[in-house]
């Protein structure tokens, strides 16, 4: 596979990404909040469910992607779990910038926020992909750390710390069953 290959498989999944994050945001009521999905999407308006959006999208849209260019490319798990937290770590930065300076979130510097993550995180991937390899540990390390974080969006939907960040501002509640504040 050709670096041209690599890099429209990047495109491509810049726009999947997004869209696939777009889709997921409606699961759990159209899913009749169901618990189990529940771990997957948000349950709720707190910043920590929306950031799943990012992770579950970027998974769904790595799982073809591992089998068409995987062999082809280097640091792949580096790359995913760096990328991962690049595109986590801007879409907060962003909120939690805009809403120092205005009392309540905006949607559309919301969303723009996850366009701008996915952009970012794309980027990044397609330039590990093609760096010099690292050692296979710390493509282990990588993949450990990418799969922890899935682990934490679950385990923290159904237990969550009574956070800013995990408290939904409808209804001051945290988590799957509605925790009261």
């Amino acid at each position: 596979m050709s670096k041209n290959q690599v890099k429209i498989w990047s495109i491509y999944g810049t726009v999947a990404i997004i869209l696939l994050g777009t889709i997921l945001h409606y699961f759990y009521p159209w899913f009749g909040e169901n618990n189990v999905l529940g771990a997957f999407v948000p349950v709720n308006e707190s910043v920590w469910e929306h950031l799943k959006l990012a992770y579950w999208a970027l998974v769904l849209f790595s799982l073809p992607e591992y089998f068409q260019i995987k062999p082809q490319v280097n640091n792949y798990f580096l790359a995913k779990f760096v990328g991962i937290i690049l595109f986590e770590s801007s879409i907060l930065l962003i909120f939690y910038t805009y809403t120092a300076f205005i009392e309540s979130p905006i949607l559309w510097i919301d969303i723009s926020s996850f366009a701008v993550g996915t952009i970012f995180c794309q980027l990044v991937v397609f330039k590990l992909y093609a760096a010099q390899p690292v050692p296979k540990i710390y493509e282990l390390i990588a993949g450990f750390g990418f799969v922890s974080i899935g682990i934490l969006f679950a385990y923290f939907t159904y237990f969550p710390p009574h956070w800013d960040i995990f408290m939904d501002g409808n209804d001051m509640t945290y988590g799957i069953f509605k925790i009261p504040y």
